[in-house]
């Protein structure tokens, strides 16, 4: 009687101990490495690849589920910035899944061989020490050492080991002693107090040292960060090798991208602590979890229940869709779902031949773009295909980004307007930079942005061709307007689908390029735009500001300094023709050409033309160069005269022309076209009409071979066009 009462009292204290762990208390940074080097931690401490880092199967075999490093030659490594939450006081731990794939390493005197130190992480172990963990492999045993300034390397070793054997290495920093587990197993203690003065002023990296030194052979996963001591038990639970295993079922097979599911889950064996998070994936439309889609993260230590997702609403349409749910504390994954049905809507406006879904981040959904292209091509692309280069708020959302780049890519970041002044394409506060260090400089006049493979940015030439990152923005970019212009929606079309808007005031629309006319205040607000195709819904939004005017607004005086920059021409139409630029191109007017009240009722502030031989002449002169170039005009559109031009800069039909028409023949559809002698550089036209009896604001713009034309600060129109010949005109 007295060993089983004995026996029970052991059960019931380890499981009181079991009870007790929290895995996430402390934890500062956690990088679980599913095939990206993102902090799972609050603290978003994500890792950035320098040089080659690749992913591969974890202990489980599941694949893309750990991080890979290729040893000396390949130079890889992964730097966490040294953020205030991964410097320590008092004490702290380290532990992590790793495993030698080769012996070959690099020796103290610099040269390599069978072996040589491998370094898995350090706190920056060059110039003058920090915290470093180095292993090697030699007479079947693996060695593992550590050092901290003012102590005295440790040693800890593991023998026999197989290369490519999975270990758990855990390093304790206690206040009066520091300790090495491997395999859950004490194997060394060094006495003494950690020094964290010198660690915590370096970053956290993976794979070697800073310089090249120590390139690690091997894969490591699971690596945590705390900021404090691990008990044993917690090292035991942390090392242990077996998976939870989790049963799942959905409720229901069939379902439109955007849509909850509920997925019923039950624990099969193993364990779930406090602490435990459940991450619900979705594989591909093949059933593979080669690159999964987070569905969301469910904070919960049941061991059975139902977690309500979301199917994400970027997916393509498929049959062969499945889930599956992993469990954080313990480390568990659940049996692949049946496969399920899944119909899709937005993720089907970008070309699939083009852009390649990346992830989300509220709510907003990132693409690559592998297509090589100066960054005008690339805006004027990313917005052909409902979006526009993507736009960076957050730290989070660049480490996103930079995981999934080949080469240096285009953001949608520029100062092409004012020199120095960098703003995103969608008018975004720049709350947010990662330069690198003496970027941007301007050298050659570099007006546009590139993200590095490190993951810092660049400023570059526009002419340079290289891949990009797009945005979807389904409904368009937010806009400003002024009081009295009209406000025009452009929603991105899919074929076979029917749109729908909704806005302040009852407004409602069933375009999806839709027009509010003589906008007021009360116009101003949130603008929703649903798209519905084969029996499915998704909805997007804009946030339109309609500011007050005053009526007395002087078009000269009240220009921005920056638009002098550069003017050639400005005709401000108060009655007369005359060029108040300060370049005397002043204007000649014949026929019918009348002063009439402008925008805002001035009177004899804007000009009137008949629509047959009213027109101004300017002087001859070489108004184009090759260079870049903006036409700008607020219009009053009263009809759709064949081919009506704003302005026709040229010496005859089809002679060096660079011609702007309000009308592409008949349609309404706003054009512009480039003649090179008698030879056409090239035409873009808008997909749909201009609205007519209302002031809209044009702008012609061209740049690096692409032309765009907008209407009211939207983008309508896109497209190669040659360079002007620089001649009289």
């Amino acid at each position: 009687m007295k060993k089983i009462y004995t026996a029970v009292v052991s059960l019931i204290m380890s499981l009181t101990a079991l009870a007790q762990v929290n895995l996430n208390e402390g934890l500062v940074a956690y990088y679980p490495f599913d095939g990206n080097l993102l902090d799972a931690s609050v603290n978003d401490n994500h890792g950035i690849a320098n040089g080659t880092v690749t992913f591969a199967a974890d202990r489980f075999g599941n694949p893309n589920r750990a991080v890979r490093f290729l040893g000396v030659g390949n130079a890889g490594r992964v730097d966490v910035a040294n953020h205030p939450s991964i410097q320590f006081n008092t004490s702290a731990s380290f532990a992590g899944w790793m495993k030698l794939n080769s012996a070959f390493g690099t020796f103290g005197n610099g040269n390599t061989g069978n072996g040589g130190m491998q370094c898995p992480w350090t706190k920056n172990g060059d110039q003058g020490g920090g915290l470093w963990h180095l292993m090697s492999f030699s007479n079947n045993s693996l060695n593992s050492t550590f050092g901290n300034v003012g102590m005295t390397n440790t040693t800890s070793n593991l023998s026999p080991y197989t290369l490519g054997e999975w270990v758990h290495v855990a390093y304790v920093m206690a206040e009066t002693e520091t300790r090495i587990f491997i395999n859950g197993q004490l194997t060394a203690t060094w006495q003494g107090a950690p020094n964290f003065t010198v660690m915590n002023n370096r970053v956290l990296s993976f794979g070697r040292f800073i310089t090249n030194w120590y390139s690690f052979n091997g894969d490591i996963d699971d690596f945590r960060v705390y900021n404090r001591v691990l008990s044993q038990n917690e090292i035991n639970l942390l090392s242990d090798s077996e998976e939870s295993e989790i049963n799942i079922s959905l409720s229901g097979n069939s379902f439109c991208a955007g849509a909850e599911v509920n997925i019923n889950y039950n624990l099969i064996s193993g364990n779930i602590f406090p602490g435990n998070q459940y991450i619900v994936q979705i594989s591909d439309t093949n059933g593979s979890f080669l690159n999964p889609i987070n569905m969301g993260e469910f904070s919960t230590s049941a061991t059975n229940g139902t977690l309500q997702a979301v199917i994400p609403e970027i997916l393509l349409s498929g049959t062969g869709y499945r889930i599956r749910v992993l469990s954080s504390n313990m480390p568990g994954i659940s049996n692949s779902s049946q496969a399920i049905n899944v119909t899709g809507v937005l993720g089907h406006i970008p070309n699939p031949v083009l852009y390649t879904y990346m992830g989300s981040l509220s709510n907003r959904h990132y693409y690559r773009s592998p297509s090589e292209l100066t960054w005008t091509q690339a805006q004027a692309q990313a917005v052909a295909n409902g979006g526009h280069l993507a736009v960076i708020p957050d730290a989070q959302t660049n480490a996103l980004l930079q995981q999934n780049m080949i080469i240096d890519s285009w953001i949608g970041l520029t100062d092409e307007a004012v020199e120095g002044t960098f703003v995103w394409v969608d008018g975004s506060p720049l709350s947010y930079t990662n330069w690198i260090p003496g970027e941007p400089n301007n050298v050659g006049n570099e007006d546009y942005v590139v993200m590095q493979l490190s993951g810092r940015w660049n400023d570059i030439s526009g002419n340079s061709l290289v891949p990009s990152f797009m945005q979807l923005r389904p409904a368009g970019i937010p806009q400003t307007i002024c009081m009295g212009s009209s406000l025009q929606l452009n929603g991105a079309t899919l074929n076979g689908a029917i749109y729908s808007w909704s806005g302040p005031g009852g407004f409602t629309s069933n375009l999806s390029s839709a027009i509010i006319q003589n906008a007021t205040l009360s116009n101003a607000g949130t603008y929703n735009y649903t798209i519905t195709r084969n029996g499915c819904s998704a909805t997007s939004s804009v946030n339109v500001d309609v500011q007050q005017t005053n009526a007395n607004f002087n078009e000269t005086s009240e220009l921005l300094p920056s638009l002098s920059t550069g003017l050639l021409v400005h005709l401000p139409m108060d009655g007369n023709a005359n060029d108040v630029s300060g370049n005397n191109f002043n204007g000649t007017i014949s026929g019918g050409v009348t002063p009439v009240a402008d925008r805002f009722g001035n009177a004899s502030a804007a000009m009137q033309f008949n629509g047959t031989n009213g027109h101004i002449s300017l002087p001859s002169s070489n108004y184009f160069n090759g260079s870049a170039f903006t036409i700008s005009a607020w219009v009053f559109r009263q009809n759709n005269a064949n081919w009506n031009r704003l302005m026709d800069f040229g010496n005859g039909p089809a002679n060096n022309n660079v011609l702007f028409a309000l009308s592409n023949g008949t349609t309404g559809r706003s054009a512009s076209e480039i003649y090179n002698g008698n030879v056409s550089g090239g035409s873009i036209s808008a997909p749909q009409a201009s609205a007519q009896n209302q002031w809209l604001f044009f702008v012609y713009t061209w740049e690096n071979g692409i032309g765009n034309i907008m209407v009211n600060n939207v983008n309508v129109a896109s497209g190669v066009q040659l360079a002007p010949n620089d001649v009289v005109r």
